[in-house]
């Protein structure tokens, strides 16, 4: 499924950021775990993403 995503989007379907603290499943209880995997989904199922091709424009700066 992940592939076909990165097919039919041209692209990584999710957006790719760092935020600016790194939480490791293991420094997170079970909610707030699962409010993280929610929001990666709704991102995916809205194809908020970028075509592959821009993201790279963009790290060659």
């Amino acid at each position: 499924m992940f592939y076909r995503q990165i097919i039919l989007n041209k692209g990584i379907p999710f957006s790719l950021t760092i935020p600016k603290s790194l939480l490791a499943q293991d420094d997170m209880n079970e909610k707030t775990f699962n409010a993280l995997m929610a929001k990666g989904y709704d991102q995916a199922a809205q194809s908020d993403s970028y075509p592959i091709d821009d993201v790279f424009k963009e790290l060659d700066c």
